[in-house]
């Protein structure tokens, strides 16, 4: 059976570092707002500084390296 349906919901928060499914909603995010900054800019930048507020968000919660 394929899947169907009206909306398709995107979480790019991430709940730990390198999560896939946030960096795939950021990619997601970005791909949109580039198709649609000519219909309207505002939207596709506000989308754009959400995903790159989250990117920075995700890198934060990156492992310090131990310094042995």
């Amino acid at each position: 059976m394929a899947l169907e349906m009206k909306y398709f919901i995107l979480k790019p928060h991430s709940k730990f570092h390198g999560d896939p499914f946030a960096a795939a909603s950021r990619k997601a995010m970005r791909v949109y707002a580039d198709m649609i900054k000519h219909i309207d800019e505002n939207l596709g930048k506000e989308l754009e500084l959400w995903a790159n507020r989250e990117t920075k968000n995700d890198i934060m919660m990156m492992p310090e390296e131990s310094n042995g």
